[in-house]
C-alpha cells in the first residue's frame, strides 16, 4: 500500500499532540508500507513506542530500520535511549559512540554520550562529550548540571564549582542540586581560587531553604557555613531548625553540643550531648561526645574534633 500525504499529516499530528498510541500505530503503519525503508517513521514509531514505556518493541523497530540505514545517526541515538530506558547504559554508550561519530555536530547525541558515562560512573570520560554538547548549542540548565557532576567526580573541583555557577545562571535547580553544589565550599582548593564560593555556597543554600523549608540538609549545610564565617548564633538557628525537622539528625546534634562546649555552656552542652548519645553508635564519637560531660577547665576545652560534622579539611 502507497504512503500517502494524509498518513503523514495523521501521524505526524498525533505525534504533536501525545497520543502516543495513535502515533506509534500510524508511523509503523507508514515504516512497514515504506518497506522498511523510511527513517523518519522508523525514528518516529521508536519515539511513540519509548512513550508508552515499550522500549524492547522500539528497539525491535530501530533494529530493522538499522539494517538499511546503518549511517542513520538518528536511529543509533535513539537505540541508545531504548537501551538506557531497559538499564543496559553499557550497549547504550557504544550507541552514542556510534552515532557521535556519524554526526559530530549532533547536540544531543553528545549529551547522551555525556549522561550515560556520569551514570556509569565514568566520570572523567563524560566532561568532554557534555562539553561539545554546550558548544553545539545544547547548553541547557540539564546539560551544565551533568556537566558540573561530571567535574566534580572526575577530580575537578574548581571547574565543578565554575559550571554550578553557570548552570544556575541558566535555570531554577531543585534543593538537593543547591545543596550538592554548596558543598564544594568545603573543598580547601576551591576556597583559595574562588573568592567568592563562601558568598555562592550561602546563597545556593538560602535557595534551597527558600524552596524547601523542611529540608535539614540545607540547613545543617548553612549552619556549617555560618559557623565557618564566625557567626555562631546564626549557626545555632539553622542547626536547631534541622533538628525539628528531623529530631534523630545526628550531624546537627553533635554540631550544636559542640558549640555550646566551645561557650563554655554547661547546660546546653550537656542537654545536646544527651540528645547526640541518644543516636550515635559510633563507639569513637560516642567516646568523644562523652567526654565532654566532664566539666570544662578554667581555661576552657578544645572541642573534639572526633565529634564534629561538616568541617572543611
Amino acid at each position: 500500500m502507497p504512503v500517502t500525504k494524509e498518513m503523514r499529516t495523521e501521524a505526524r499530528q498525533a505525534t504533536e499532540l501525545g497520543k502516543w498510541p495513535v502515533a506509534a500505530q500510524r508511523w509503523y503503519s507508514i515504516f512497514v508500507d515504506s518497506g522498511l525503508q523510511d527513517r523518519v517513521a522508523c525514528a518516529e514509531t521508536a519515539r511513540a513506542m519509548m512513550h508508552l514505556n515499550d522500549p524492547e518493541s522500539a528497539l525491535r523497530v530501530l533494529e530493522q530500520g538499522l539494517e538499511r540505514h546503518a549511517d542513520a545517526a538518528e536511529l543509533h541515538e535513539l537505540k541508545g535511549d531504548a537501551l538506557v530506558q531497559q538499564n543496559f547504559r553499557r550497549a547504550a554508550e557504544h550507541a552514542y559512540e556510534t552515532a557521535v561519530k556519524l554526526d559530530p555536530k549532533s547536540g544531543s547525541a553528545w549529551r547522551a554520550l555525556g549522561r550515560v558515562r556520569v551514570d556509569l560512573g565514568y566520570e572523567g570520560a563524560a566532561v568532554e562529550p557534555l562539553q561539545h554538547a554546550i558548544d553545539l548549542g545544547c547548553d541547557e540548565f540539564a546539560t551544565r548540571m551533568l556537566l558540573a557532576r561530571a567535574k566534580c567526580g572526575s577530580g575537578d573541583p574548581c571547574g565543578a564549582f565554575q559550571a554550578y555557577v553557570l548552570a544556575f545562571q541558566h535555570g531554577k535547580g531543585q534543593p538537593e542540586q543547591y545543596v550538592e553544589a554548596s558543598m564544594l565550599h568545603l573543598n580547601e582548593i576551591v576556597r583559595r581560587v574562588h573568592k567568592d564560593a563562601a558568598p555562592c555556597a550561602q546563597a545556593w543554600l538560602e535557595k534551597a531553604i527558600e524552596l524547601d523549608d523542611r529540608f535539614e540538609q540545607a540547613h545543617f549545610e548553612l549552619g556549617v557555613l555560618k559557623e565557618d564565617l564566625g557567626k555562631q548564633d546564626e549557626a545555632i538557628r539553622h542547626y536547631r531548625r534541622a533538628i525539628e525537622i528531623d529530631p534523630a539528625f545526628l550531624p546537627a546534634l553533635r554540631n550544636l553540643a559542640l558549640l555550646y562546649f566551645a561557650r563554655k555552656d554547661q547546660a546546653n552542652t550537656r542537654l545536646w550531648v544527651k540528645r547526640a548519645l541518644e543516636h550515635e553508635r559510633d563507639p569513637e564519637r560516642r567516646k568523644a561526645l562523652e567526654n565532654m560531660l566532664e566539666p570544662l577547665g578554667e581555661d576552657g576545652a578544645s572541642p573534639p574534633q572526633a565529634a564534629r560534622d561538616g568541617r572543611p579539611n
